[in-house]
């Protein structure tokens, strides 16, 4: 899967002040995939045709004046302003697992404010916009609704909205908030990080060069972040995604540079530290499952998995050590079942992603003996209900050595599953 930019769209009747920046990406648009509808009409053949826009982040501009295709139409109360704006925004929001929209207007930059926001054609889609962001509902005063007591009301939420004239304030004003959206749709877990331990050691390697630049006094102090280097992601909703870190963090790189400085950095490190919060033992066992690919290749004998899982995190705390072992043999397993299809698994599979050749070594994993009994109860290799061998949907109602999987692990299975369908993960050899 291809790393993608952030996809913005531009829904902007006066598109021709801003083309050469948009169409070559030069300044602020550089980090970014911007598409720009100009009228009403293009916004229907977009949405008619076979694969309409899918933005990230919707701008639009509240009055198309400049339309032809609405010449003729007058809205009351709007002196010669078409505000159409937020009603063409609508259909694009909620396409991707996270999205935002802002608005902005020349008539802002006049101190033109009160007409054009107490009409129903901009309150009304407004209020969509909102409620399908903020899953929550609102009422509004211009259309004669009582707010209740503690409530928000719409203009509230509206007020707290920056007022901006053009698509290149609009797009540095809600970046942040966009990148606050994806924040909680992690955290929450709605979306799963996939590369976040990885996406650390390229920081921690670009925190060494900036260092070793400052030890040599040279003064401009900042290093290039590779374009390749991309957040990769997974919903059950939408699936797996791929998105450029630099256009995530494009006001760290000031937007038009490549290349990052102290206080870039720092944020940057930030945003991973609260985004790899989500599921931490997840993001070390992929590292464990990467890392021992990366070096069996060109080996003859595979490399162990516990061994490079007390490499990389052997100071963690124990309980953290036993869920990455726990995780890699779960994902064997999965690993196993998504060889044959989805209709059987073979132990020597699940042994063959460890490194390993018998069960009495992974039962060393949990746990030894003590006067017949374990320690730690053992976690055995042995063919999972994994999956529906008809239609390979993950099964509900897997059972893991006597412990039925939580919701956190069958979102772990999916998530993983989706790993594996674009190539990675284990990888059992034919």
């Amino acid at each position: 899967m291809p790393v993608r930019d952030l996809q913005v769209l531009d829904l902007n009747d006066r598109a021709f002040e801003y083309s050469r920046q948009i169409q070559s990406g030069e300044g602020i648009f550089r980090h970014f995939d911007v598409r720009n509808l100009e009228t009403w009409r293009a916004v229907q053949a977009d949405l008619a045709s076979s694969e309409p826009t899918r933005p990230d982040i919707v701008l639009t501009d509240i009055d198309f004046e400049l339309d032809p295709s609405l010449q003729n139409a007058t809205f009351p109360d709007c002196g010669e302003a078409k505000p159409i704006g937020p009603l063409l925004a609508l259909p694009y929001l909620g396409r991707r697992a996270a999205s935002v929209f802002a608005i902005y207007s020349a008539h802002f930059d006049r101190g033109e404010t009160a007409v054009i926001l107490k009409s129903p054609i901009v309150i009304l889609p407004l209020g969509l916009l909102a409620a399908t962001l903020e899953n929550k509902t609102y009422h509004s005063r211009h259309l004669g609704g009582e707010t209740p007591p503690g409530a928000v009301s719409l203009e509230q939420y509206l007020d707290g909205i920056p007022r901006v004239g053009n698509p290149v304030n609009a797009l540095k004003n809600i970046l942040d908030i966009y990148i606050n959206r994806l924040t909680i749709g992690i955290t929450s877990g709605v979306i799963r990080v996939t590369n976040g331990e990885q996406i650390g050691r390229t920081l921690d390697a670009l925190r060494v060069r900036l260092e070793d630049e400052e030890s040599n006094g040279q003064s401009t102090q900042r290093v290039s972040v590779p374009g390749s280097m991309s957040l990769d992601t997974y919903s059950r909703a939408f699936g797996a995604d791929r998105i450029k870190w630099l256009s995530l963090c494009a006001d760290d790189v000031d937007f038009v540079n490549d290349d990052v400085d102290d206080a870039g950095l720092k944020s940057m490190q930030r945003f991973l530290e609260v985004i790899v919060g989500a599921d931490p033992a997840f993001q070390k066992t992929l590292e464990v499952i990467r890392v021992l690919e990366e070096r069996d290749e060109g080996t003859t004998t595979r490399p162990k998995y516990l061994d490079i899982a007390s490499e990389l995190y052997s100071r963690e705390p124990e309980e953290v050590r036993r869920e990455i072992l726990r995780l890699g043999v779960l994902f064997a397993n999965v690993t196993a079942w998504h060889k044959n299809d989805y209709v059987s698994q073979t132990k020597q599979n699940v042994h063959c992603c460890l490194g390993i050749n018998d069960n009495n070594t992974l039962d060393g994993w949990f746990g030894m003996r003590t006067s017949g009994h374990y320690v730690a109860r053992p976690l055995k290799v042995k063919p999972l209900p994994l999956f529906d061998s008809q239609s390979g949907a993950p099964n509900r109602f897997l059972d893991w050595h006597d412990r039925r999987l939580n919701a956190l692990d069958e979102d772990r299975v999916a998530h993983y599953v989706s790993i594996l369908e674009h190539g990675g993960g284990f990888c059992v050899p034919d």
